[in-house]
């Protein structure tokens, strides 16, 4: 996702989605392919579906910006995969990131709502928190501005070529191409 310059990270929300466990049959073969939406403010992540299963194993992790803490809700949403008709909706669950102490793991197991039956087992982790910045102490000004200036320096257009060993060559050769040696 991309961010407004202005705006600044509290912290990181790490999630690792394990597994989910007796999730309805959505399909006429009695499985269903699930796969979770969550959404952490504007955050979005999307898993892979697992295919025919009403027991899956993800085993993903990925990592949300909080850009809004404390007051930051965690929401999930499980789906099963239809191919060529609209997915079908499971069910979903919330997490208060009030109530997750930060920098320790949260293993945690939650039950679907508005499901018949399922849980999504994951573990959280809140890190990285900064205190308060406000724009009376310019410090979000300065801190942007320095910020900026260093990615400039360090990505800018002048400075593409100046590192050829950070790029990696294949050593086949293509017709019409030419390796960087020659």
């Amino acid at each position: 996702p991309l961010f407004r310059s202005s705006q600044l990270w509290k912290g990181i929300l790490s999630v690792i989605l394990l597994n989910g466990k007796d999730l309805p049959a959505m399909d006429d073969n009695g499985f269903s392919d699930p796969y979770c939406k969550f959404r952490l403010g504007q955050e979005k992540y999307k898993s892979k579906v697992i295919s025919k299963t009403l027991n899956p194993e993800w085993k993903e992790q990925f990592d949300l910006h909080i850009l809004d803490y404390p007051n930051q809700t965690l929401e999930m949403e499980v789906y099963d995969r239809d191919y060529g008709a609209k997915d079908d909706f499971i069910g979903r669950c919330k997490v208060d990131l009030d109530d997750l102490e930060q920098d320790k793991s949260h293993r945690m197991t939650l039950n679907l709502q508005e499901a018949a039956s399922g849980k999504i087992t994951l573990v959280l982790t809140i890190s990285g928190t900064a205190e308060e910045l406000t724009e009376e102490d310019g410090a979000l000004d300065s801190l942007n501005d320095v910020k900026r200036k260093k990615l400039k320096r360090k990505f800018g257009f002048l400075r593409t070529f100046s590192r050829l060993s950070d790029w990696t060559f294949k050593s086949e050769s293509h017709q019409g191409c030419r390796s960087p040696s020659s």
